[in-house]
């Protein structure tokens, strides 16, 4: 059974590393003993935005990966894949040689969403604030620590200077 996310089906857990040149994007998708299927077990599918990659028996098992909301658009017909050890990479020829800044949109919007939102009108202090609130609620729990140590000193030295 598939797991469906937005733009992100696959029982393939994660595309563990992913690089770019100005021609290609490249995903590394691991799977162990990949290597040792016939090639025609393995395929994919490419349009301008999406991909589909289907590993079928390994091991007994079928995986696929299908992403339907690529960065940007490929060129579905100079794309393909290479079996390495462990690895299927697959290689998206780019439209154009723009810099990917993620492989999805989702992605894209995800990283977005948490950037802290500039009122040019606000006060500084106040926009602060909330880039700090931001930074507490999205951090590891060193971060928390940090940033409340740094609230409580603040806090006390206000006091200390207003008696």
């Amino acid at each position: 059974m598939e797991k469906q996310i937005e733009e992100l089906k696959s029982d393939i857990e994660e595309i563990n590393t992913w690089d770019q040149s100005e021609k290609f994007m490249k995903l590394y998708v691991t799977l162990k003993g990949v290597q040792s299927l016939p090639k025609d077990q393995i395929t994919t599918q490419f349009t301008k935005r999406t991909i589909r990659l289907t590993v079928n028996d390994l091991d007994g098992k079928n995986h696929e990966l299908y992403i339907s909301k690529l960065f940007e658009d490929i060129q579905p017909s100079e794309s393909f894949f290479k079996i390495k050890t462990d690895t299927v990479l697959v290689m998206m020829r780019k439209d154009n040689s723009k810099t990917w800044s993620h492989v999805t949109q989702r992605e894209h919007k995800e990283k977005e969403a948490k950037k802290p939102k500039v009122d040019e009108n606000a006060d500084p202090n106040d926009s602060l604030m909330t880039m700090m609130k931001q930074m507490y609620e999205d951090g590891d729990d060193e971060m928390k620590k940090t940033i409340a140590k740094a609230w409580s000193e603040n806090r006390n030295k206000q006091s200390k200077d207003t008696e």
